[in-house]
C-alpha cells in the first residue's frame, strides 16, 4: 500500500506513533505524547478510582458494557457505558486533535487519502470520528484496523483479533520473510536499529534516531541595529557553517546509502560571529581642528556621542545604541579640556564657622569679543579666559554687609532709616578689611556693631521733610510718640514721628507728600473768605499762598 498516501497511527498506552506512506515509501514518522492512558486517567480522576480499576471500567464501557464499582472512599456506583464515557469525551477530543495536528505537519498540511488506527487506544470511544472531523476527512476513510485477516498468518486466536494486536502481528509477518530484515548502525556512538524494508540512507537513520539534524548546523551570529544621526542601520553577523557527516570515516551526506554496521558521525557546524562594529566602521570621522586658548594651541577632536556619552572612534557599538556625530564642541567643553573651569573657579572658605564657597565668574572672549560658554568655536578661533579669581572679603560678605535700618511711622506710612555700624573683620586670624584678597580655604570672621537708633535730623531727611522757607513766616514742631523733641534727640525702631506746621495766624497743618492739609476738621479759607469786610492787598494773598 506504500504507493498510496496513507497514515498509520498506533495508539498505545502512553504514546500515539504515526507513520506516513507516499509514492512507494514511508515518508515520515512522528509521535504524539497522548494515548489511551489519558482516557483511563480521566475516568480515574472523575470517579476517584485506582488506575487499574479505571482501566478495567474503560474497557467494559468501550465494549458497551456498564459497570458496578466503588471509589476510594467506599461509595458504590452502578453506571451504564454512556454514563461512564460521557465525562471523558473532552479527553478523547484532545487526543484526536493532537493526532490530527501531527499528521498535517508531517504530510505537508494536507489530509491523507486514508487513515488506519491500530493499538489498544484506537478503541477509545468516538476517536475515529473526532480524528476525521479534525482532518476534515470522510468518516469511512478513517478506519480502526483489526488483524482478523492478515495475509500469510492463519489461525489467529480471538484474543489477538483486536487493534492492539495489529502491530506485533505485522512485525511477525515481516520478520518471517526474506525480503525485510533489521540492521544496526551507530550515530555519534549511539546504536540505532533500522527496519530494512528498502535501501536506507543517512537521512533514515537520523530520522529513526529522533535527531533534529538542523540543530547540528551552526547558528548565525547575532546582528545589531544602531541609530546613526537619526537613521537606523542594520549590521548582520556572519553565517554559521553546516554540519559535516561522515560514514565509516568518509565524508557523506544525508542521501548516502547505509549498510549493516555503518558508523555515522555528525560533526556540528561552527556558530557565526556576532557583529562587532566600531564607531569608525559606521561613519567617516572628521579631522581635528586647532583653536588657541590664552595663546596655547588646542587640538579639538570631533565630538562623538553614544547614548549621550562622549566616546572614542574605536568604541564598540551594541544593539540599540544611538550614535550622534553632528554635535559640535562648545567653548565650555574646550575650556574644560584645557584645564579651565568654564563656570569659574570655586573658592572655598568658612564664614563665622559655616562652610561656603564663592564662584569666580570668568570673562570669556572669542576673537576679542565677549563670548558665552555655549558658543561653538570654529577652526583658528582665539579664545581668551580671564579667571577673575582675586576675590576681596567685601565680595564675600556683601550680602551680610547690608546696612542696618530702623523702621518708624510718619504720616501713617512706614519708613526705613539706615543706621551706622562698626565692622570688625579678620581673615585666618589676622585683622583685615573689606579689600583683603582671600585664598582657597580662608577662615573669615566678622562682627558688626549695629546702632538701634538715629537722630531726629536723620529721620527728617529719610522722610524727605523740607522745612518751610523763612519768608513764609511759618513755624513747625516735631514730636516723637507725642513728646516734643529736638534735632539731636534719638528715634528708635517703632517710634512714631509727627510734624506740625503753623501759620502766623495760628492755623496748623500736617505736611504731606503733595500738599499741606490743616489739622483741624475745617476747610481752609482764603484771607478774603476769612474777613469779608476787610480790604486786602496783593501781598496778603501771596503771603497766604
Amino acid at each position: 500500500m506504500r504507493h498510496l498516501n496513507i497514515v498509520l497511527v498506533d495508539i498505545g498506552a502512553g504514546t500515539s506513533d504515526v507513520a506516513i506512506t507516499k509514492n512507494g515509501s514511508v515518508i515520515a514518522y512522528g509521535m504524539v505524547p497522548l494515548a489511551g492512558d489519558e482516557v483511563t486517567e480521566a475516568i480515574s480522576q472523575r470517579f476517584l478510582l485506582d488506575f487499574n480499576v479505571a482501566e478495567e471500567i474503560k474497557r467494559k464501557a468501550t465494549n458497551g458494557e456498564g459497570a458496578t464499582f466503588s471509589d476510594i472512599l467506599g461509595r458504590s456506583y452502578t453506571l451504564t457505558a454512556d454514563e461512564i464515557l460521557m465525562p471523558i469525551n473532552e479527553n478523547v477530543g484532545m487526543i484526536a486533535n493532537a493526532i490530527a495536528k501531527t499528521i498535517l505537519e508531517l504530510n505537508g498540511n494536507e489530509p491523507p487519502q486514508a487513515l488506519l488506527l491500530v493499538g489498544g487506544g484506537a478503541l477509545s470511544p468516538n476517536l475515529n470520528k473526532l480524528v476525521a472531523e479534525a482532518l476534515n476527512m470522510p468518516l469511512d476513510r478513517v478506519a480502526i484496523r483489526k488483524p482478523d485477516n492478515v495475509e500469510g498468518i492463519k489461525n489467529i486466536p480471538p484474543a489477538l483479533q483486536s487493534p492492539d494486536a495489529a502491530t506485533p502481528l505485522g512485525i511477525l509477518k515481516v520478520a518471517s520473510t526474506d525480503t525485510f530484515h533489521f540492521f544496526n548502525v551507530t550515530i555519534n556512538g549511539e546504536e540505532v536499529n533500522l527496519f530494512h524494508f528498502r535501501e536506507l540512507t543517512v537521512s533514515d537513520a537520523v530520522l529513526s534516531a529522533g535527531i533534529d539534524y538542523k540543530k547540528f548546523n551552526g547558528k548565525p551570529g547575532l546582528g545589531l541595529v544602531v541609530t546613526v544621526d537619526g537613521e537606523k542601520k542594520s549590521f548582520p553577523g556572519t553565517m554559521g557553517t553546516f554540519a559535516k557527516i561522515f560514514v565509516n570515516d568518509k565524508p557523506a551526506g544525508l542521501d548516502t546509502p547505509l549498510e549493516d554496521g555503518c558508523r555515522i558521525v555528525i560533526e556540528p557546524g561552527e556558530d557565526g560571529i556576532s557583529a562587532q562594529i566600531k564607531i569608525d566602521d559606521v561613519v567617516a570621522i572628521e579631522p581635528n581642528f586647532v583653536v588657541t586658548i590664552n595663546g596655547k594651541e588646542i587640538s579639538v577632536k570631533p565630538k562623538l556621542l553614544v547614548n549621550d556619552e562622549v566616546s572614542l572612534p574605536t568604541r564598540l557599538l551594541h544593539d540599540g545604541d544611538i550614535l550622534d556625530t553632528k554635535t559640535r564642541r562648545t567653548i565650555g567643553e574646550l575650556l574644560r579640556l584645557a584645564g579651565y573651569p568654564p563656570a569659574g573657579k570655586k573658592i572655598y572658605y568658612t564664614l563665622n564657622g559655616s562652610k561656603a564657597h564663592y564662584v569666580c565668574k570668568p570673562d570669556i572672549f572669542r576673537n576679542g569679543e565677549r563670548a558665552e560658554i555655549s558658543d561653538v568655536p570654529d577652526a583658528g578661533d582665539a579664545i581668551e579666559y580671564v579667571a577673575n579669581d582675586a576675590i576681596k572679603v567685601g565680595e564675600i560678605i556683601k550680602d551680610e554687609n547690608r546696612a542696618a535700618a530702623i523702621k518708624i511711622l510718619y504720616n501713617g506710612k512706614e519708613y526705613s532709616i539706615p543706621t551706622t555700624s562698626t565692622l570688625l573683620l579678620s581673615v585666618n586670624g589676622r585683622v583685615s578689611n573689606e579689600n583683603t584678597i582671600i585664598e582657597d580655604g580662608a577662615q573669615i570672621v566678622y562682627e558688626r556693631d549695629v546702632k538701634n537708633s538715629v537722630m531726629v535730623s536723620d529721620a527728617l531727611l529719610a522722610v524727605n521733610f523740607k522745612p518751610p522757607p523763612a519768608k513764609s513766616r511759618m513755624s513747625f514742631s516735631i514730636k516723637v510718640n507725642g513728646i516734643p523733641v529736638e534735632f539731636a534727640d534719638p528715634v528708635k525702631s517703632g517710634d512714631e514721628l509727627d510734624i506740625t506746621l503753623k501759620t502766623p495766624d495760628g492755623m496748623e497743618f500736617k505736611p504731606l507728600d503733595d500738599l499741606e492739609t490743616p489739622i483741624r476738621n475745617e476747610t481752609p479759607k482764603t484771607p478774603a473768605q476769612a474777613n469779608p469786610n476787610k480790604k486786602f492787598s496783593l501781598s496778603d494773598f501771596i503771603r497766604a499762598d
